[in-house]
This record gives C-alpha cells, sequence and structure tokens, in this order.
C-alpha cells in the first residue's frame, strides 16, 4: 500500500523579505527545497471526513498573541525545537521504543540545543537540518531512507526510533532536504542533489541508482547518499519520485525521476495510462453505460469532452445521455481512457536517472517558457513559471492536479491558471494544496480540502480558497492532511486525524471537562490547541501518513555554518564504525568531478 504525500522543504510565503525568500518547494509530499537564483544555496523555508461537530474557521479568527516573534527580515536564521505527535508504530515519532503514540505535540528532547532551521516529513520517517548542515533523521529504515543502517540500537548503533546524524560524504554542506514515501533527498551549499532510500509503484521496488550514469548499478534501494545531479537550484520530493529545478546556463531546465506510473514526472514514457481523442460526429451511436458510472466506447472511458469554443468539460461521470447533449450543443472531440499499460522494467529502471520534463508543451507565450519553481504532491508534479503561471501533471482520479476534469492520469505539464503565483503546492494522494500570498487553495477528493465538504460531496476540480484562514506563511501536506502555519505563529489543519495526526483530541486543552479522546477528522481547518505550542511561534509542520512534526521557533537565531551542529562534529566514532560495519568495510565515496546530469 502506498501512503503517499509530497513534501518540499519550508516555502516563504510571507511578503516580508527573508533570508527563507527565493525557495519554494511533500517530503509529507510536496516539499522542495533550495533556492532559484544563480548564488550559493542559502537556508530557509524560501520564501474533514467527519467534522464531530468541530467548529468552521470563522471570518475573523483570534490572533495569537506572543511576547516576541522571530524576525525573518535580517540575514539571522531563526532556530526551533521539533515537536511530534500522531502514531508512532514505525518508530516515525524518535521519542524512542516505548512511545507508540501522542495525542499532542510533544518535544523532542534529544534535538534540543542542536539549531535546526529545517524538517521534512516522509510518510514514516523523518529529517532534521542543522543550520551547521548537519541532518538528523529517524523513523522506519526498511528502505535505507534513513541514511544509515537500520538497528534497533542493541548492537550499539543508533537506532531508528531516535534521531541520529545522516552519514553524508565528508565535507558536505546540506542546505535543504526533502522526502518521500521511502526515499530522502539533500541539497548541499554546492548546488549537489544527495539521494538514498528507493522508488516504489503498485508492483513493488523500482530501486535506486548508485551513480549519476546511465549504465549504473540499479540497486532495490540503499542507505548511502549518491550524488544524482548537480548545479540544482530547489529539488522536491512526492512519493516514488522527485523534481528538481536545474541552472542551465541562460535558461532553466526541470528534471524528474522516479516512478511515472502516473505521470508525475511529465513523460509518457514509463506511464501506465494514456488517452486518444475520436471526433463526435460517428462515435455518439456507440456510446454506452460503463458499469460503476459514466460511459465508454468499446471497453474505453469517455473522460472529457473537448467542446468547440476551446474549453474541456469533465465527463468521467456523465451518462450517455448527458454525453450526448453536451454533443449536440456543440462539443467536437471525445477524450477516451486506454486499459492500463503493463510498463517493462527496462522503462522503468531507465527513469530512475533524471530525465529532462518537456516545458515547451506548457507554453502559452514566451515568458512562460521559463521556469522558476518546482514543486511535488504525492503523485503528482508541478511547475511555476516566470510571468506567475502554474503548470501540472500526474495522477489525477480525484482532480488532484486542478485542470477542471477527471482522469486517471495528466501526462504532460498542463495549465492550473487558479493558482498563479503560487509559491509552494503539494499534497497527498488524494488532495492538493497551494499557498498564494497567504491565501490557501485546496483540491481534489472534497473531504480532504478543509472545505467543508463530505465523502458525498464530488471531488473538486478546480482550486477553491479555504476562506476563514488567517494569513498563511507555511503550508505543508502529510498522506491525508493539510498543516497550515501562520503569520501569527499559530498552526491549522484539516484532513484525516483517525491517528492523532491532527492533534484535535481534546480539542480545547483549557477546557478541564473536554475529555474526549477519540481520534477525528477535520472537514474544516482546527486550530491546533496545545499547551507546548501555545507560547511559541509555530514556523513550519509538515506532515507524514500517520504523524506530524512541528518546528517551533526556541527564540535563538543562528548563522549558516557557524552555530549549528556542522556534518563533522555530529559523525561520532561509534558512528562511523556502525557505519564501515554496513558497508562491508568500504568508505563513502568520494563526490563525482562535477559534470552534467
Amino acid at each position: 500500500m502506498v501512503f503517499g504525500f509530497g513534501t518540499s522543504t519550508p516555502a516563504q510565503a510571507s511578503s516580508t523579505a527573508s533570508p527563507f525568500g527565493g525557495f519554494s518547494g511533500f517530503s509529507g509530499f510536496g516539499q522542495s527545497s533550495g533556492s532559484t537564483t544563480a548564488g550559493p544555496v542559502t537556508f530557509g523555508f524560501g520564501s474533514q471526513a467527519v467534522s464531530f461537530g468541530a467548529p468552521a474557521v470563522s471570518s475573523a479568527v483570534e490572533t495569537k498573541v506572543l511576547a516576541e516573534l522571530p524576525d525573518f527580515t535580517t540575514d539571522r536564521i531563526p532556530t526551533g525545537d521539533v515537536f511530534v505527535h500522531g502514531s508512532g508504530e514505525c518508530d516515525q515519532l524518535g521519542l524512542g521504543d516505548a512511545v507508540r503514540e501522542r495525542q499532542k505535540p510533544t518535544l523532542v528532547k534529544s534535538l534540543t540545543g542542536l539549531s535546526i532551521c529545517e524538517i521534512a516529513v516522509g510518510a514514516m520517517h523523518v529529517l532534521c537540518l542543522t543550520t551547521g548542515g548537519a541532518i538528523y533523521s529517524w523513523g522506519c529504515n526498511d528502505d535505507g531512507a534513513l541514511g544509515r543502517a537500520s538497528s534497533d540500537g542493541s548492537d550499539g548503533g543508533p537506532s531508528d526510533v531516535e534521531p541520529h546524524v545522516v552519514m553524508m560524504p565528508q565535507g558536505v554542506v546540506v542546505r535543504h532536504v526533502s522526502c518521500g514515501d521511502g526515499h530522502s533527498c539533500a541539497l548541499d551549499d554546492s548546488r549537489r542533489v544527495w539521494l538514498w532510500g528507493t522508488y516504489k509503484d503498485s508492483n513493488g521496488y523500482i530501486g535506486i541508482v548508485r551513480k549519476r550514469k546511465q549504465e549504473a548499478e540499479v540497486l532495490e534501494k540503499s542507505a548511502e547518499p549518491t550524488l544524482v545531479l548537480e548545479s540544482c537550484l530547489q529539488v522536491a520530493s512526492g512519493a516514488n519520485h522527485t523534481v528538481a529545478l536545474v541552472d542551465a546556463g541562460n535558461s532553466k531546465k526541470v528534471f524528474a525521476w522516479g516512478s511515472n506510473a502516473t505521470g508525475q514526472l511529465g513523460l509518457q514514457e514509463g506511464c501506465g495510462f494514456s488517452e486518444r481523442l475520436l471526433p463526435c460526429s460517428g462515435s455518439i451511436a456507440n456510446l454506452a453505460p460503463r458499469e460503476g458510472g459514466g460511459c465508454e466506447i468499446a471497453g474505453e472511458q469517455v473522460v472529457r469532452l473537448h467542446l468547440a469554443d476551446g474549453s474541456v468539460r469533465s465527463a468521467a461521470s456523465m451518462t450517455v445521455e448527458q454525453v450526448q447533449q453536451t454533443v449536440a450543443q456543440g462539443a467536437k472531440e471525445l477524450v477516451l481512457q486506454l486499459p492500463d499499460r503493463e510498463v517493462p522494467k527496462t522503462e522503468k529502471k531507465k527513469l530512475l536517472h533524471p530525465q529532462d520534463m518537456p516545458l515547451a508543451a506548457a507554453a502559452t507565450g514566451e515568458s512562460e517558457v521559463i521556469a522558476s519553481g518546482v514543486h511535488a504532491s504525492a503523485e503528482c508534479s508541478f511547475v511555476t513559471f516566470q510571468g506567475g503561471s502554474v503548470r501540472g501533471c500526474g495522477l489525477n482520479g480525484d482532480g488532484q492536479v486542478g485542470v477542471g476534469f477527471v482522469s486517471m492520469a495528466v501526462p504532460q505539464l498542463q495549465a492550473v491558471p487558479a493558482v498563479a503565483g503560487a509559491s509552494w503546492l503539494g499534497g497527498g494522494l488524494y488532495n492538493t494544496a497551494a499557498l498564494v500570498d497567504g491565501r490557501v487553495f485546496t483540491w481534489g477528493k472534497a473531504e480532504e480540502c478543509g472545505l467543508g465538504l463530505g465523502a458525498k460531496d464530488p471531488p473538486v476540480l478546480q482550486p477553491r480558497e479555504v476562506l476563514g484562514l488567517p494569513k498563511v506563511r507555511a503550508l505543508r501536506s502529510g498522506g491525508h492532511h493539510t498543516l497550515a502555519s501562520t503569520a501569527d505563529g499559530d498552526l491549522f489543519m484539516w484532513g484525516c486525524g483517525l491517528t492523532h495526526q491532527l492533534a484535535n483530541r481534546p480539542r480545547d486543552v483549557s477546557n478541564p471537562i473536554d475529555t474526549n479522546e477519540e481520534p477525528a477528522d477535520e472537514l474544516k481547518p482546527y486550530r491546533v490547541s496545545s499547551k507546548q505550542l501555545q507560547k511559541r511561534f509555530v514556523m513550519l509542520a509538515d506532515g507524514g501518513a500517520q504523524h506530524s512534526v512541528e518546528l517551533a521557533w526556541d527564540g535563538a537565531y543562528s548563522a549558516p555554518s557557524q552555530d549549528g551542529v556542522s556534518q563533522d562534529e555530529a559523525i561520532t566514532p561509534e558512528l562511523v564504525s556502525e557505519v564501515l560495519r554496513y558497508f562491508s568495510g568500504r568508505m563513502l565515496e568520494e563526490p563525482p568531478v562535477a559534470g552534467t546530469p
């Protein structure tokens, strides 16, 4: 089962100048990390199923009042403490083997004082980055996503259930992190992308490459960080794919790799779904009802109609009569979804190497072919362009791409006009969210959008604003929930809460008679009530499949590579011994010579 979600490393949405500016970008899915400028990589954020009586967010939400707010307008980097809650069944809470659940945000004490400036959350693992460039990880390590040998600690090695450092090659200083279901990425200060873990699809392992070269060995999984791309400005992780913005001199290119099962790489190659066009004239007579809803022609589902005025209408749930009526009103073409294709393993493995994503097909003018940012949800990719436009591709069975219609896959970039100017996009397996000038827009599966819709409502096919939220400065998604950190330091969540990932039980910690501890979903944004966070500024919150993580300002600031724990400081002799044992006595390779992807 794929839990899926996107994490992009933190993206700054505030309108004020900030060291986090220039970054947009799950590891919970929808994560991006990096800067889109050509200089050295810098730190920063870059720029309800059942409601159970949960009140809607009012149009005038009470402002969180704190004694002091972090200053994002200087070169100093605010650092924070890390809090976790939700399920720990797969070691993802980082609180030790005895703690398997937390209902409310709980401090990860072992990270206190390490100058943590960024977090990224995968399906069942977590990465934390220090201002010194060291990465700490914990959680499920079945596929090497922690960047070290899996251990319960009994053999003297670093335990999976608690934070320990990722063993990067000597001299590597990491500036941003992202992660997905079973893989992790790091972008260093030389603009190199490092990768470890694995990629999967519905048939199991696709694998991971050991080197950048096309003829390089493909492994089922690897805990050893491997260099996969250079000259990178930004990187984002979906559930089982990665997308990167690369400086190509006078232009910028987008590279993507991993699983393309639902077209998330923006390529037709490796995608199990395809479509064909039929003229309406001569085809209508062959329409037949489809089992489960909609209609078909010779077993191929009619998914949308191209109208005479150039617009597109979703037809996935239309009856035969409704399609006929639309054709009579001027529809010109039917779009049919072909049966799933079994993708050959050789084709899948080729896509483990970075592939140049076509951008020209998405162009509406000269300025719109210059990419400015990359983002990812669980099974989708999004590219922002210099003129502010947004294009998306990938899984679209619930309208996740936001193009206004339903189809199993959108294999090439298409326009998502309603969120032009977005600074961050991401989402879970069935829903997507975007941050535009402090406003949140969502679409996809109705009950996960935070719009007050339920499971019986149809999918939201185009972005709709989540009304009533205060100005949001950072937005992230888990597998089935969304997390919004506001400009006032508050935190709102919505979506699935069945493992306490929404921290909504009890709903109000200040109310002594509120003793309800049964987990519940939220159809609308819930303002998190927490004793641990009530006097803290939440800089960023991110989610996994069944847990959530918050980075809350600790009142301190740091400077890159000066105050924070560095990679070399974090690597202890005990850790080196454990890594050498895991890699059968061979040292990690030196970084390869710089070159093209």
